[in-house]
């Protein structure tokens, strides 16, 4: 199945890293989600019913690593793409997970990883 849906440049603000220092305060993590699915009778059809509703899986994500605390982002990423395959009628998510803060101060745009699940 090549269809998916895409949800690009999601912004969160969560606690996320090694030390207990590092995580006191929230900071930026950008997450870009495709979510594998047959799109086809949405397509022909028009109607949310026959999809997935981004909105639902966009807040599931959102209250998953905002309301959570993470050491490293490559758990953050798996949460995720378990929660998506648990939740929502997928076939398979691609998850990539950026990290800005440490690498702006040392020079790049960010640290990131990224994952596929069936």
């Amino acid at each position: 199945m090549e269809d998916k849906l895409i949800l690009a440049q999601c912004h969160f603000n969560c606690h996320i890293g090694i030390t207990e220092e590092e995580r006191v305060k929230t900071q930026p993590i950008i997450i870009d989600i495709e979510l594998h699915l047959n799109t086809k009778t949405a397509g022909r059809s028009g109607e949310l019913h026959d999809s997935l509703d981004y909105r639902l899986a966009h807040e599931a994500v959102k209250t998953l690593v905002e309301k959570k605390s993470f050491t490293l982002i490559e758990a953050m990423a798996e949460e995720t793409a378990a929660l998506l395959l648990r939740d929502f009628k997928i076939e398979k998510v691609q998850i990539r997970v950026q990290k800005i803060e440490p690498m702006v101060k040392r020079g790049g745009a960010w640290v990131g990883v990224e994952i596929t699940r069936p």
